[in-house]
């Protein structure tokens, strides 16, 4: 009901004066999509650093698995999730559209927890070489 009140509000205002409400309503949206953009940056580096944290990584580690993914997975999903929506809301009938975005949701979970899997293993062996080599020398 609420939305039907506020297209209501939109329609009246947008008779009234057309220039202002288009200009306003543009201003809403930019700023909207802008906090949508800005937030899956800040959401990755907090998933990254939260995962460094629950395993135990010291700040060092957790700076390296930092600057190693985050720009690969913020490119990826700037890659997914445009494409993803765009086929949520233009081919999926609305009864689908929640299980289809929560599909892709856990595939994007997946992704990012293999990445994290994998710089794990490369941290881990970069540890065991280092105190390999520290060992061998005394």
């Amino acid at each position: 009901m609420a939305s039907i009140a506020l297209a209501r509000a939109y329609q009246r205002s947008f008779d009234a004066r057309p220039h202002v409400t288009l200009a306003v309503a543009g201003g809403a949206l930019t700023a909207l999509g802008d906090a949508v953009a800005q937030a899956c940056q800040i959401l990755l580096a907090f998933f990254l650093g939260s995962m460094g944290v629950m395993e135990g990584r010291d700040t060092q580690h957790i700076k390296v698995k930092f600057r190693d993914l985050y720009a690969k997975a913020l490119i990826t999903n700037w890659k997914v999730w445009p494409t993803t929506q765009f086929i949520n809301f233009r081919f999926m009938p609305l009864s689908y559209r929640v299980p289809f975005q929560q599909t892709c949701g856990v595939f994007w979970t997946l992704y990012l927890s293999l990445l994290n899997a994998k710089e794990d293993a490369k941290q881990d062996q970069e540890d065991a070489m280092h105190r390999t080599l520290e060992g061998s020398h005394p």
